[in-house]
């Protein structure tokens, strides 16, 4: 499975230094929401799978100089980082590890932690769709914390999404990572148009 998930992620990435700048020009000059879809599709809601969270933590605290940069923080800016597990019937499937400003964290209701995409959850603390994304997709073994959270063998395959989400103006608003049992979970990313 990991040769596999390095073969397309080498070829995505191939694709997107020829065309990343020209596939965001053309989402921003038709209107069209990158993320529109995404959430659903990815959560598994939309093949009518039922999608829970289990909240891990949600709490205030320093940026690392990395989250800081990536959300284009003051180096003393205080930032939400969002740990929660992710299950579909009640199976867990994945561990997501986020961090947004402060601002955006402090409107998030409690209810949504364990019930809402933070997709979801970010585009309503701004008031307005997201604007745009940047996925990264990649494998990795288990370390021992991760296999035990995800409930697998130390040294099964994972994959990795790290991301970042931009709200309408292209600031970075919500990064990390999601990761993923690689028995349980497969990715499936539409855009635009296509014949479903």
């Amino acid at each position: 499975m990991e040769a596999h998930v390095r073969v397309v992620v080498a070829e995505r990435v191939h694709e997107s230094r020829h065309g990343s700048s020209i596939l965001e020009k053309t989402e921003r000059e038709r209107g069209v929401r990158p993320d529109v879809g995404v959430g659903r599709v990815h959560q598994g809601e939309e093949r009518g799978h039922h999608v829970t969270f289990q909240l891990l933590g949600f709490d205030l605290e320093p940026a690392s100089t990395e989250v800081a940069r990536a959300l284009e923080l003051d180096a003393q800016a205080r930032i939400y980082r969002l740990r929660r597990l992710r299950l579909v019937e009640d199976a867990v499937i994945g561990l997501e590890d986020r961090a947004m400003s402060e601002h955006v964290g402090s409107a998030i209701p409690a209810a949504a932690l364990v019930s809402r995409s933070a997709v979801t959850m970010v585009e309503s603390a701004l008031g307005t769709p997201l604007g745009g994304m940047t996925v990264s997709v990649g494998a990795t073994a288990a370390h021992a914390q991760l296999a035990r959270d995800l409930g697998v063998r130390r040294g099964s395959p994972v994959l990795v999404r790290d991301h970042t989400f931009y709200d309408s103006h292209g600031h970075p608003v919500l990064v990390g990572c999601s990761l993923y049992r690689g028995d349980k979970y497969r990715f499936t990313y539409r855009f635009g148009r296509h014949g479903e």
